[in-house]
């Protein structure tokens, strides 16, 4: 496992602490995978997410997490 997954599953289980109602959601995790895996790289990546899985925290968390500044 890497650290990524560590710090990724960290947040995971932070959130479920803090905000009442969240549901842990496999493609969420998997949304934030993608975006840990770009930063990783430089280029332009393209990732896709259906309606409900939670890319607003699935963008957020990794940047969040990243040592990369980032500007919104």
């Amino acid at each position: 496992m890497k650290d990524t997954d560590l710090n990724l599953d960290s947040a995971i289980a932070r959130l479920g602490r803090l905000l009442p109602g969240y549901v842990y959601r496999d493609e969420q995790r998997q949304f934030m995978d993608s975006v840990t895996e770009a930063l990783s790289n430089p280029g332009v990546t393209l990732i896709e997410g259906g309606t409900g899985i939670g890319r607003s925290l699935g963008y957020v968390i990794p940047l969040l997490l990243s040592e990369k500044s980032f500007t919104v």
